[in-house]
């Protein structure tokens, strides 16, 4: 017989966003659009199983022979408030332009049962364009879209660190844009063996 060890992750929990849009249509064939989007502070429930089990294969088929629960752990997670707002302007049936921004409220916000006095507010921008070259062309290539667009974010990102080659840690970690080479762990997921 074979033995294995299993690392099982549930989630669950009931995300929600309400938003906003306005077009006005020109009367020389421009569009500008306007929007707004909001998600209050909103939690989902995480539950950590380790199972260990041994079983036995008779080359084509695997039978499990008995299995044994390691450890069982439960905790909440949140999500943050964000508001945003967005502009976009088309014109020519060729050209897009927009830009949205938008905060998020981290103070207070538990990550696995835990809160961090250090999570602020994290501030972004985003801009962007979109070129059509024929939008009425019949071969794909001349109406697909070229995009390019810019994302800037003030405070936190994700960052994966590897401590060693049989565990991975997953950490949320803050910059300040002051000083780019100082890191503040917030966040750190339970530590797992791979």
């Amino acid at each position: 017989f074979h033995a294995r060890k299993r690392l099982e992750y549930k989630t669950k929990g009931f995300l929600w966003n309400v938003g906003l849009q306005y077009n006005w249509e020109t009367t020389d064939g421009k569009t500008i659009t306007a929007g707004t989007t909001f998600r209050s502070e909103q939690s989902f429930s995480y539950k950590q199983t380790e199972y260990f089990g041994s079983f036995f294969t008779n080359g084509v088929l695997e039978y499990q022979k008995d299995t044994a629960t390691l450890t069982n752990s439960e905790s909440d997670t949140d999500i943050p408030l964000e508001i945003a707002f967005g502009l976009g302007y088309k014109f020519d049936n060729h050209y897009s332009f927009g830009i949205d921004a938008g905060l998020q409220n981290w103070e207070g916000i538990s990550c696995y049962g835990t809160t961090d006095s250090n999570l602020k507010q994290t501030k972004y921008l985003k801009l962007g364009g979109e070129w059509i070259p024929d939008y009425r062309s019949s071969k794909f290539y001349k109406k697909m879209p070229i995009r390019v667009g810019f994302h800037y974010t003030y405070q936190l990102y994700l960052h994966i660190i590897m401590n060693t080659p049989k565990q991975k840690n997953l950490a949320l970690h803050s910059v300040r844009a002051s000083n780019l080479n100082r890191q503040e762990t917030i966040c750190r997921l339970p530590q797992t063996s791979v």
